[in-house]
């Protein structure tokens, strides 16, 4: 027999959470049903500008939809991520570069573009933005844009091939 459940329990349940993560598995099925809207960092080494190599960093070995993949760094936005005073995405940009990239800096911060796709969890809707790594990144490992892992998340690849072809970040470094 099927529990039923109260739509406006489990709507006061998921409000509850409001400026916090929600369980896994309450947000992974929630993920399924919409589009999520994701800041996508293409990030190339500044020192390498014919090989064009771009920084790459691997998923947990525990991530239920893109286990011990490369990708390029990003992050879902969050409504803890609109400030009083701002409404760009610095905040989410900074928690990212923060959290998952360890204080990394980067320059010449420009916008490549929107990215709809379909990804194993559902529908993403990617705000790319291209950098230059300042210093050399803790996490992550660069590879070059023409020999991209066979073991990625292979919808990210079209970011990547964008970025060089659009925004070439490297000409701004001597």
């Amino acid at each position: 027999m099927t529990k039923k459940f109260n739509p406006n329990e489990i709507g006061e349940y998921i409000r509850s959470f409001k400026g916090q993560l929600l369980p896994e598995p309450v947000f992974n099925a929630l993920a399924e049903t919409m589009a999520l809207p994701y800041v996508e960092l293409v990030i190339f080494n500044a020192r390498t500008r014919h090989q064009q190599q771009v920084l790459l960093t691997r998923r947990g070995e525990n991530d239920p939809y893109f286990p011990n993949l490369w990708h390029v760094p990003g992050t879902l936005l969050r409504s803890s991520d609109v400030t009083f005073r701002g409404t760009d995405l610095g905040a989410a940009i900074k928690r990212l570069l923060d959290d998952e990239l360890q204080g990394l800096e980067v320059e010449h911060l420009t916008f490549s573009g929107f990215h709809f796709h379909k990804v194993a969890r559902g529908v993403g809707l990617s705000l790319v933005l291209v950098a230059l790594a300042k210093g050399k990144p803790k996490v992550g490992q660069y590879h070059r844009v023409n020999h991209l892992p066979d073991d990625m998340i292979q919808e990210q690849e079209a970011f990547i091939y964008k970025a060089v072809r659009d925004h070439k970040p490297w000409d701004h470094h001597p």
